[in-house]
């Protein structure tokens, strides 16, 4: 099941390159370490997420950032960010 993106004007694609190529700053992001997993959990997808562009007269800051991933009875789902530093975050759903 695919990443749900619930906030207008961001994009979602894939962090996997594609076979025609992908930008060098999408080629350089690296996944989550697995010493972050456990044996029993998994990466269930890694996309990159694209804020809005910004528009003049407006905060710099983005819109926030409304997902949902669909899940199956018995699982549970932390989320992952890697951000632009390269430090990772992780949020628990609300």
């Amino acid at each position: 099941m695919p990443i749900q993106l619930n906030s207008p004007d961001w994009k979602v694609r894939s962090a996997r390159a594609s076979r025609g190529g992908a930008p060098a700053a999408a080629a350089a992001l690296p996944g989550l370490p697995p010493e972050f997993l456990t044996d029993e959990s998994r990466v269930a997808e890694e996309v990159i997420l694209e804020p809005p562009p910004a528009t003049r007269g407006r905060g710099t800051g983005a819109a926030g950032l409304d997902l949902g991933y669909e899940l199956e009875p018995g699982q549970a789902a932390i989320l992952a960010i890697r951000h632009r530093s390269n430090a990772l975050t992780f949020h628990l759903p609300v």
